[in-house]
């Protein structure tokens, strides 16, 4: 998205059946480490590995309440977190791609 964090725009896409990703930027909580696992994959050809979170989120706008899934991606030197927000229809997807996007290799 370019236009901007608006949860009552993604709840009007997402009603007429788009799915979202979105970069969340900001301050925002942090996932202990602890809840990162590695995922491993092929991409394009490319041999990767993430160290990823996920985990719902119930974000609370004027009017609504909009359920997101959120995949964490932990930096290789383990103090960065960067967040990708999705709506939960996309569920079925792997973290692994999520994961690819948030890195930047999409």
């Amino acid at each position: 998205d370019r236009g901007g964090w608006s949860p009552k725009l993604f709840a009007d896409l997402i009603g007429m059946g788009f799915d979202i990703l979105t970069y969340r930027k900001g301050r925002i909580a942090k996932v202990r480490k602890k809840s990162f696992e590695k995922h491993e994959g092929v991409f394009d050809g490319h041999a990767v590995a993430y160290s990823l979170a996920e985990r719902k989120l119930t974000v609370k706008y004027k009017g609504g309440k909009l359920r997101l899934r959120e995949v964490v991606r932990l930096s290789d030197d383990g103090e960065h977190q960067s967040s990708c927000r999705a709506c939960l229809r996309s569920l079925e997807s792997k973290p692994q791609r999520t994961g690819k996007r948030v890195a930047g290799v999409a």
